[in-house]
């Protein structure tokens, strides 16, 4: 080769081994002086022990030729050297010092990506059984296996930046870590709390979770169950959803306030709640109370306001017909109180306190009085109930009928963990509520007579 070489380069072409690729290139020097390349498209030698019979030289002649008319070798003095370099080509084979032989040029492979390390590949290079290492990684309970095992096999996956495969695990019957969370919407307040609290867990608990909200329609919640169950997830926990049958994975609610077979609830105590909240505006001296009742798709609307009705007569509460506000927007902001409201204070009919449906529906509340000149809470007294996170930074600050709605999201979490391992948990788990007494209460103001004469006639 370097014999070769050192002929080809006196007659004005450059031989150039390519290190990364192994084949030779063949330069010349164009009237320029400017290196130029006469091969290896589209056929070039490179290194290699035979020419195979597909692809003798003399198939390669005219693409020589080709080349030669397109860099205009003819006239250079380097022309007269092609049919040397075809008779040379021609006539070196295994036993030639060149040992060339002919391959068509493939165009330039992508860069390949990563090959993917199996369990199987793994365990081969830590020589462990592949069960062994599953063991470790999937933190299997009542295996006796070394820490020192245990650390090599984490720190070759972490090495290996191995990822276990969703789909075996699903053909295998194994959990694939995955939650599937329902609930109304998307946005600040009580589901949001909750969510939060459900989130906390899971991931603490290295769990992935969906989240499908479902604005109370009852096809959706209807459907969402299979579409979960479709895509691997191991559980389903469900946030103020009326479910009207059991889920087919196993369930737990928050606020589901629905019996069902094999689903667990976890739930404010209503009836504790209530006597908190009616006990404080009894003891501020109001007996004239507007009380709001939640949107029919609630499914805390109606059990708070049971709960309420009773504590009521427990407690001498009247409760007035004409102060009733009905909610029915299918909002979460502070609009769904507002028109009620203003439409109670219009008709004229005197009050000192309104028992809120929740914290949203208290702001829109205190925003209407504002409106019409009344002040909270010298004039009207405004209760809210859950205690979301912005009750205390109002303007004046809520007071409220706090539900720790993290804990809540958490032991519903944690409940649901505890059932997809195969523990006993109770159907029913109730969380004990608190009064946050704050700003927005005081004692009842005196209502004018002639104004109780008017309501009567």
């Amino acid at each position: 080769m370097p014999y070769f070489a050192a002929t080809l380069k006196r007659r004005g072409i450059r031989v150039r081994s390519h290190p990364e690729i192994g084949h030779t290139r063949l330069l010349f020097e164009n009237q320029e002086n400017a290196l130029e390349e006469v091969a290896p498209t589209p056929c070039y030698p490179i290194t290699g022990n035979e020419i195979p019979a597909s692809l003798q030289p003399n198939k390669c002649r005219k693409t020589f030729v080709s080349l030669s008319m397109k860099k205009s070798l003819i006239g250079h003095p380097s022309a007269i050297l092609l049919p040397l370099l075809l008779l040379l080509l021609r006539t070196h084979t295994t036993s030639s010092p060149l040992k060339g032989r002919f391959l068509m040029q493939k165009p330039p492979s992508p860069p390949s990506r990563p090959r993917h390390v199996s369990l199987k590949m793994l365990a081969e290079y830590l020589h462990l059984s592949p069960s062994t290492v599953s063991f470790v990684l999937n933190n299997t309970p009542g295996r006796s296996i070394p820490e020192a095992t245990r650390a090599r096999v984490k720190a070759a996956a972490e090495k290996f930046n191995y990822q276990p495969s969703m789909i075996a695990r699903t053909l295998q019957g194994k959990r694939m870590q995955t939650i599937g969370i329902l609930l109304p919407e998307l946005g600040e307040g009580y589901h949001s709390q909750v969510l939060s609290g459900v989130g906390d867990l899971l991931m603490r608990m290295d769990y992935f979770y969906f989240t499908v909200h479902h604005r109370h329609r009852k096809d959706l919640i209807e459907a969402y169950p299979n579409l979960l169950r479709s895509r691997g997830v191991d559980g389903i926990l469900a946030i103020d959803t009326h479910l009207e049958a059991p889920p087919p994975l196993p369930t737990v609610t928050v606020a589901g306030h629905t019996t069902l077979p094999g689903v667990t609830n976890v739930l404010l105590d209503e009836e504790r709640a209530a006597h908190l909240s009616l006990s404080h505006l009894r003891d501020l001296g109001h007996h004239k109370i507007a009380f709001m009742h939640g949107q029919p798709f609630s499914s805390d609307s109606d059990t708070r306001w049971n709960a309420t009705l009773r504590a009521a007569k427990e407690l001498g509460v009247e409760i007035h017909n004409e102060l009733m506000i009905y909610l029915s927007k299918d909002s979460h902001s502070p609009e769904i109180s507002y028109p009620g409201i203003r439409s109670l204070i219009q008709s004229g009919r005197p009050f000192t306190a309104v028992l809120c449906f929740n914290d949203v529906s208290a702001m829109g509340t205190i925003r209407a009085l504002h409106e019409t000149g009344l002040r909270v809470p010298e004039d009207v007294s405004v209760l809210g109930f859950d205690d979301i996170q912005s009750a205390a930074y109002q303007v004046p600050s809520l007071t409220t009928i706090r539900q720790p709605l993290q804990q809540m999201g958490t032991a519903a979490a944690e409940l649901l963990l505890q059932k997809l391992a195969g523990d006993p948990i109770p159907d029913l788990v109730q969380v004990s509520p608190e009064l946050i007494i704050r700003e927005s209460t005081a004692p009842a103001r005196t209502l004018p007579t002639s104004k109780k004469r008017s309501r009567t006639t």
